[in-house]
């Protein structure tokens, strides 16, 4: 292993992951280490000066007057819809094709998800087909930034419903809007906060080297295999997707070569065994469930090394057949 450019490379990489998070904070274990070793020390575990600073700090890094943390996603979504109002008898429109946590929150606040389509290019919700969905009993919107790309927000904030953003897999991304967090009774433990204060100093250069992963895929040739996910300015690729009608066979062949990939949301929201109380049927968001059976996220992460992608790209091309593995 050695260091480019403040980055961690690899010189032979026997399996390559789908993420390799330890490779993006090894330069910090040190001061990890140190900061968490201060907070076992204080014996201050709750509600301490780590939790007020890392709300200062985040608050100032999103652009908005208050940041609250708490423990975790779903919580920040049920606390928010909370105190909307959102309560027994209420609907709340949200995509079909998301992590399954958007729908529970819902639920656990005893609404009604209501699921609406999504736009083929972007992965998220369709504002058009969420309009669709509006009726007297619609409490709330919650777009997804679907795999760090931002949604179409301001098409949605048209349709005049409030919208409670669901920015869980893209922290840093960049649009016309301003992050909202509201939450009460779930707290954020010092240990946390030491750790995400050191990882907060640290994502703007972390969002950056995964965009210039992501424009690398796309330079050495990956469209020519699959579709790639849109290049927009904003987008920080929580996760790098790509489409194709052969991804099983594509996914197989990562496999046999010792490389990690993944499809995310097999199985939609409006089709889980525990929502079938919605009553929905195969067909009913026909785009949702193309993307289920075409979306294959490959490896990226910050400090990901250009020979690790060409070899991505070089198997991905060749399950394509479109050229043979040297």
């Amino acid at each position: 292993m050695f260091a480019t450019g403040g980055r961690l490379d690899w010189l032979v990489v026997p399996q390559i992951p789908l993420v390799d998070v330890r490779a993006q904070y090894a330069p910090l274990l040190d001061e990890l280490k140190e900061r968490i070793a201060e907070v076992l020390d204080s014996g201050r575990f709750i509600l301490g000066p780590n939790v007020q600073a890392f709300e200062e700090e985040a608050a100032a890094y999103l652009g908005v007057r208050h940041a609250i943390g708490v423990a975790n996603g779903t919580d920040a979504l049920v606390l928010a819809l909370d105190a909307m109002g959102v309560s027994e008898g209420d609907e709340v429109i949200c995509p079909a094709f998301t992590f399954y946590a958007t729908a529970e929150a819902i639920i656990r606040r005893g609404a009604r998800p209501v699921f609406a389509d999504i736009d083929p290019a972007s992965l998220n919700i369709d504002p058009e087909d969420a309009a669709k969905r509006i009726t007297p009993r619609t409490k709330a919107i919650i777009p997804v930034h679907l795999f760090g790309r931002p949604a179409a927000l301001d098409d949605l904030k048209g349709l005049g419903i409030p919208l409670l953003e669901d920015a869980a897999q893209a922290f840093g991304a960049r649009d016309k809007k301003r992050f909202d967090l509201v939450g009460y009774n779930s707290r954020l433990d010092e240990v946390q906060a030491v750790v995400l204060r050191v990882f907060l100093s640290k994502i703007e250069e972390w969002n950056r080297w995964r965009r210039e992963a992501a424009g690398r895929y796309a330079e050495l040739g990956l469209g020519a295999a699959c579709d790639l996910p849109a290049d927009e300015p904003g987008h920080v690729y929580h996760m790098y997707v790509v489409r194709s009608p052969e991804r099983d066979r594509i996914s197989e062949s990562l496999q046999a070569a010792d490389i990690s990939s993944a499809a995310y949301y097999t199985t939609p929201l409006h089709l889980q065994p525990a929502l079938e109380f919605l009553g929905h049927r195969e067909g009913d968001f026909p785009e949702t469930e193309r993307a289920a059976r075409e979306n294959l996220a490959l490896p990226l992460w910050a400090g990901i090394g250009p020979n690790v992608q060409e070899r991505v790209v070089e198997v991905v091309k060749k399950a394509a057949s479109l050229e043979p593995v040297r």
